[in-house]
């Protein structure tokens, strides 16, 4: 994923706090999160116009337990960041828990873990779209 930001050190600074990792490069206007677990090339690039909230829908990442979707979810919020909490929401035609957390431009990123993946059921139950 490559993303375009306003504030480059704003960035940077809540990505470290997202995925607990330093950028493993920072050169002119550009840092790159090399991850490992989730595994995912995330690169910021600094531009000076930056549309807060449209450069994309959102980011999704899967967590395969509770404990680290809790565990998130503390960080985040004990870090400042503003957060929304879904519990047993149907979404994509499964059923989740998850939450919702924005970077510093507006992208906002959903850390989810899968409950039923409804694939032998109906639909019924409440959609869910990006939280605003």
């Amino acid at each position: 994923m490559a993303l375009k930001v306003h504030d480059l050190e704003r960035s940077i600074a809540f990505y470290r706090d997202l995925f607990e990792v330093d950028p493993d490069k920072v050169k002119g206007g550009y840092a790159r999160f090399n991850l490992v677990d989730p595994p995912v090339v995330l690169t910021l690039n600094a531009a000076s116009k930056v549309r807060r909230g449209d450069r994309i829908d959102h980011m999704g990442i899967k967590v395969s337990e509770s404990g680290k979707l809790a565990r998130a979810y503390d960080r985040l919020r004990q870090g400042g960041y503003w957060v929304k909490e879904q519990r047993g929401i149907v979404c994509c035609h499964s059923r989740q828990d998850k939450f919702w957390v924005r970077d510093p431009d507006g992208i906002q990123w959903e850390f989810y873990e899968l409950l039923d993946d409804m694939l032998e059921s109906s639909d019924r139950g409440e959609a869910s779209t990006t939280a605003r």
